[in-house]
């Protein structure tokens, strides 16, 4: 990954890397877009001051794309999301199974 973040459902940081900084705003539209998809279909993911194409998402997993081979996967645990971005260079599916795997620990820690 090229950046990760961890913010609560409420869109307040948990954790975030050196300089990828994710407003609660960002934050919170990204909680509500696992229920209502269409403001990504309309405007794109917006991460950190960047858009990112909104490709698909299931009930837990949300995926973006932003030019050549960089992008945006974001998964949601009962209390918390995480995001995590890939740019050119980085395999989409390693980030994709990273994040999915801190889904995983978080939801079984209780989070």
């Amino acid at each position: 990954m090229s950046d990760a973040a961890i913010h609560g459902l409420d869109g307040n940081p948990w954790a975030t890397s050196a300089g990828f900084s994710i407003t609660p705003a960002e934050a919170t539209a990204l909680v509500t877009g696992f229920d209502n998809q269409a403001p990504f279909h309309a405007g794109g993911i917006r991460v950190s001051g960047l858009k990112y194409m909104f490709l698909r998402a299931t009930e837990e997993t949300i995926h973006g794309k932003k030019g050549g081979d960089s992008g945006i996967v974001i998964c949601k645990t009962g209390k918390a999301i995480i995001i995590g971005t890939y740019r050119d260079g980085l395999v989409a599916g390693a980030c994709s199974a990273t994040v999915s795997k801190l889904m995983d620990y978080l939801r079984n820690a209780g989070y």
